[in-house]
């Protein structure tokens, strides 16, 4: 009896054998024992049904239970931090209707936005309108109709690189739904569009808002600050005030070559701040400045006339305005002068009757006065070549260009400081620079010996409303002078 069970499971391996094609020594050693291999298999597959009972047990399906239970009752608490998380994001944007991006939103909490709530989109290249709205959930067929409604006041095919859109939607019974969205158009400028009911939308241009700020600077060039950009940058002073200083001053001053360690300035100006501390670029404006060089004051003054024309003004009421600028190229080097030399290509001594600046090809060159173009083409050993009627009596030339701007053509009329041509070795020329010369009654003279008249002198009315003017600007540029004062003498102590 003993032996029944062994026979049962030898005839039950035995069938199994013929079935696969194996053998009695497949199974069983000489001495009729089961084989180690044998052995391994039936406990593996012993192990994996007693799982299998365990799986299907009640007691382990009241464990399973109770972990599935705390999984999502932390789940609902992730989801209560989240909707507060965008609670707080959604008053953000609301307080500082755009401008802010994805990273300072997230910043606001510690749970970082999840991908379906994506609400700031940067546009970049290749994008479209109606793709970053499908890309916010936002159906094909709404996504046009959208877009066919903001061409009221924005033109989808112009949206630039960078450019920030805003897209508000909220989920309802799995489905999103379309709120609103802002696109913007500048630093201040939006438009803004509202979903009112089923293919109908609000279409409006706002503005963000924004304070305006007097800001002050009062700096010297030294071995660290070896330029006036540099020193007044040290300072914050925005860039766009920078280039009204340089620009007003240029008529009297060689930037490249005029300034000098000791050299100081000073500057007056407002500007324009958003809610978040950002600097409005182009808004802000200059409202007074000093520039002492080689111990001479320069002083200047804005005056903006009844018409909404401003100009700069000296304490005297007259305009700093010159017939003339200095230079009329930005960081370039004087590589000849004007009288005799060896010339570089033909070799022997001649009268050089002009002045020659070098700079990198391509270097905008501007128009050192207003004036009417008398020929803009190509001209002998001067190559690309351009000349400027200023006056009966005052013309300029400007030679060996790589290009003319677009749209100088001759007798078209140019403003002071507007660009004509940039940089190029055309011509008789040995390297890129421009060949400058004025010419006083069809002469070319020395443009650095050359007087030049001074621009209009205020008289009667504008004269007193300038001195009011003045006298408002030099008070509170002392009252700033005073608090700065006060505010030295308190750290020292």
């Amino acid at each position: 009896m003993k032996n029944i069970p062994n026979i049962i499971h030898s005839a039950q391996l035995f069938t199994f054998g013929k079935l696969c094609g194996l053998r009695n020594r497949h199974f069983f050693t000489k001495t009729g024992f089961l084989r180690l291999r044998v052995l391994s298999v039936i406990t593996v597959s012993s192990l994996f049904m007693l799982g299998l009972a365990f799986n299907f047990a009640p007691e382990y399906s009241l464990l399973a239970k109770a972990h599935q239970d705390e999984s999502m009752i932390a789940l609902s608490n992730e989801n209560d931090k989240m909707k507060t998380a965008i609670a707080e994001i959604d008053d953000a944007v609301k307080n500082d209707e755009l401008g802010v991006d994805k990273v300072k939103l997230a910043s606001l909490v510690s749970i970082p936005l999840p991908k379906p709530a994506e609400r700031v989109f940067t546009v970049k290249s290749g994008d479209s309108l109606s793709g970053i709205l499908e890309r916010a959930s936002v159906s094909k067929a709404e996504a046009y109709e959208i877009v066919q409604a903001i061409k009221a006041k924005f033109d989808p095919r112009g949206m630039k690189v960078g450019q920030k859109i805003i897209i508000d939607t909220e989920v309802k019974n799995g489905q999103t739904i379309f709120k609103d969205m802002s696109v913007q158009k500048s630093q201040l400028d939006y438009v803004k569009l509202s979903k009112q009911s089923d293919a109908n939308y609000n279409v409006q241009s706002l503005q963000r808002k924004f304070t305006v700020e007097t800001g002050y600077a009062n700096a010297t060039i030294d071995e660290n600050k070896s330029s006036l950009y540099l020193a007044l940058k040290a300072q914050n002073v925005p860039n766009e005030i920078i280039a009204q200083m340089i620009k007003s001053y240029s008529w009297d001053v060689d930037f490249q070559r005029g300034i000098h360690k000791g050299d100081k300035i000073e500057i007056l100006y407002e500007k324009s701040v958003l809610g978040n501390g950002d600097h409005v670029t182009g808004r802000g404006k200059m409202l007074y400045a000093q520039l002492v060089s080689g111990g001479v004051a320069l002083p200047m003054y804005r005056y903006e006339k009844e018409s909404g024309w401003h100009d700069f003004y000296n304490g005297e009421g007259r305009s700093i305005r010159k017939a003339l600028l200095s230079t009329p190229v930005d960081g370039a080097r004087i590589s000849s002068g004007f009288g005799s030399r060896e010339h570089p290509v033909l070799g022997y001594t001649k009268m050089h009757k002009g002045i020659d600046f070098a700079a990198a090809r391509g270097t905008p060159i501007y128009a050192a006065g207003d004036g009417v173009i008398q020929r803009a083409n190509w001209f002998s050993s001067y190559g690309r070549y351009v000349k400027i009627r200023h006056n009966g009596e005052l013309s300029t030339a400007y030679a060996h260009m790589n290009g003319f701007a677009k749209g100088i053509v001759a007798g078209k009329r140019v403003k002071q400081g507007q660009v004509i041509g940039y940089i190029g070795t055309s011509g008789r020329s040995t390297g890129p620079h421009l060949h400058y010369e004025v010419l006083q009654n069809g002469r070319q003279v020395n443009p650095n010996s050359l007087k030049l008249p001074t621009g209009e002198k205020l008289t009667g009315d504008a004269l007193q409303a300038f001195m009011r003017e003045k006298a408002k600007i030099d008070s509170l540029r002392k009252k700033i002078q005073r608090a700065d004062k006060e505010r030295i003498a308190l750290l020292s102590q």
